[in-house]
Order: C-alpha cells, then structure tokens, then sequence
C-alpha cells in the first residue's frame, strides 16, 4: 500500500469532512463531533455503552431518558473518544444546556455556566470556577427533586444565554 506522504514527513495531514460546522470551544471543538440522523447517533451510543460494566450500562439509559425529558427537543451528540453525550439546542458550545460523562463507576451530568446556581442540596461537585457536573451513582438519584431544580436552572440559563446572543 502506497504511503501520502515521503519519509522524510513526518505527517500527513488529510481533510475531515464533518456534517455540520462546530464552534466548540477549542478544547472540546476536537473531540466532540454533532450526529445528525437519529439511528446513527443510535448506534454511536451502543457501540458507547457497550464499552461499560451493565450497571453503568442501565445508570447510562436512565441518565439518558431523563435528560431528554427535561431538555426536550434537544440534539444529542456523541463523543466516542472522550466517552461523553452532549445535549444541545443549537450549534457551537452556547447551544450546550448539559453532558452526560460516563465512567467505569458511574455517570456525570455536567452542567454548563452551574457554578452559579442555587444548590441547596450541595449536589454540584468540580473544581471548575464556570461548570460544575453532577455525580450519579444509582437511578434514584435521577428522581431526586434537588438533581430536577438543576436541570431546570440549565435550562433555563441556556434560555438566558441564547436571549443574550440574539
């Protein structure tokens, strides 16, 4: 097989082809790719979460259901790399309203601009000084009316975010 390159490169650099233009933030605008067809991100998110223990596996399904009611109409996005979804309401990292981290013990909500909001309950953990994530470690934590209030302050300062923008 023929190489791109000569021997004395180094490199070779070939173009990507992506199906949407990404305004990430360039930490994330790498790793982070935005799936347009519904059963190709369906198959993206099993090929994910098979690389989990079942119970993360069940942890992962149930993190997934209840960030697609509380952010309903949302686009959910795959990074096979880092091992994280993304929920979004538009393009670039302004349209982020949440991410679900996964891990071999369990899985992280993390919340973009959370480091300013009310949590009473002590829930948000991170060192970050802007997000702050959501540790989950079994389904009932889902159901908890603290992680709810969170999920609804995001979204809700999404909303603020994109009124901003506009």
């Amino acid at each position: 097989m023929a190489s791109c390159r000569p021997p004395f490169v180094t490199r070779c650099r070939r173009p990507v082809r992506r199906s949407t233009p990404l305004r990430y933030a360039p930490h994330i605008a790498s790793q982070l790719t935005t799936v347009n067809s519904a059963s190709t991100t369906s198959r993206q998110v099993g090929k994910l979460v098979q690389r989990y223990p079942a119970s993360v596996q069940a942890l992962i399904v149930a993190s997934r259901e209840t960030l697609t009611s509380a952010f309903p109409d949302s686009a959910e996005s795959v990074d096979m790399k880092a091992g994280l979804l993304g929920y979004s309401y538009g393009p670039g990292y302004a349209g982020v309203v949440a991410t679900l981290i996964l891990s071999k013990s369990g899985v992280k909500i993390g919340l973009p601009h959370s480091a300013t909001f009310k949590d009473p309950a002590g829930l948000l953990a991170g060192a970050g000084k802007v997000h702050k994530h959501i540790a989950i470690t079994t389904t009932a934590q889902l159901r908890a009316p603290a992680v709810r209030a969170l999920l609804r302050q995001a979204l809700d300062a999404w909303r603020a975010r994109s009124v901003a923008h506009n």
